[in-house]
């Protein structure tokens, strides 16, 4: 419990001293990061590859509530927003759902706790996910407190697609905030674009807010270019990890050139950079996504 406590007053302060001294995006500094990390210039997606494996050298555990909500996934407004449905919510809030749900947890003892499989929480090459802490989703489920957190972490690329093996289980390109019961909606099923969906029209299928789920396939209502672009990142980063039947890249691409980069991806991609040591080429390069494709080669 106290170290769960000395996890809230930490993300707490991360978040306050990130949002209220650091400008949310620095566009110059980033130029100059960018033309840094990509000096050995065009590269093919063998290349690319190696190069974001290479400098993913801090593999970060799942801990959302301390390395998502204080400062990566904040928008322009400082607020975090629902992945899905854009719903807005107050990331100190947020923080504190997460800690306490581990709390809970923890009294109950189902395993919830929150030290480090390393020192500096660091995960090491080689570790499983079953290996690290127990996430506040998880506490959810454990607790029976199942959709009482105001936002949880949605892996934009399902968990059990990969075993929950780190570090794709950490890695924070794949990594946003969303409401529970949109991430229950999702759950694992592909993304797909439905030819009779809408977001205005409200059918027996679609949850308000959410998208629509039918057949085992999820069309969400909102970022449909941010989650094409990190499944993108997460295929080129971790080749042959995940079945191509999960994943429609056509699609993907349509949705990358349908919804261009945001201001809030070019946020993320820096701030995950400065924690994590890599970055996501489709944001930093949208015009060659084609070209790094896995389906294109």
């Amino acid at each position: 419990m106290q170290k769960l406590a000395l996890e809230l007053d930490t993300a707490r302060k991360i978040h306050l001293a990130m949002a209220g001294e650091r400008p949310y995006y620095d566009e110059i500094r980033d130029n100059e990061l960018k033309k840094s990390y990509y000096s050995s210039g065009a590269m093919n997606r063998n290349e690319l590859q190696q190069l974001l494996e290479r400098t993913h050298d801090h593999r970060l555990p799942y801990k959302p509530y301390r390395y998502v909500y204080p400062w990566v996934d904040l928008q322009e407004d400082e607020q975090l927003k629902s992945l899905y449905s854009g719903r807005g919510m107050s990331p100190l809030k947020v923080i504190e759902a997460d800690i306490r749900l581990l709390e809970a947890a923890a009294r109950q003892g189902k395993g919830a706790n929150d030290t480090p499989s390393e020192p500096d929480g660091v995960v090491q090459k080689g570790q499983s996910g079953a290996q690290q802490d127990v996430s506040a989703a998880e506490a959810e489920d454990d607790v029976g407190l199942a959709g009482e957190g105001l936002l949880n972490c949605e892996h934009v690329v399902p968990q059990s697609w990969f075993g929950k093996q780190e570090p794709m289980r950490g890695d924070l390109h794949h990594l946003f905030a969303c409401e529970p019961g949109c991430n229950s909606r999702r759950g694992n099923h592909p993304y797909y674009d439905f030819l009779d969906y809408t977001p205005e029209v409200r059918t027996q299928n679609v949850i308000a807010g959410c998208g629509k789920q039918e057949d085992d396939r999820f069309e969400p209502e909102y970022g449909k270019g941010i989650v094409a672009r990190a499944t993108l990142y997460f295929l080129l980063r971790y080749p042959g990890v995940i079945g191509s039947s999960h994943v429609d890249e056509t699609l993907l691409l349509e949705w990358h050139h349908r919804f261009p980069v945001s201001l809030y991806e070019m946020h993320r991609n820096l701030a995950i950079f400065e924690l994590q040591g890599n970055r996501n080429p489709f944001i930093d390069f949208p015009e060659a996504a084609e070209q790094w494709a896995g389906s294109k080669r």
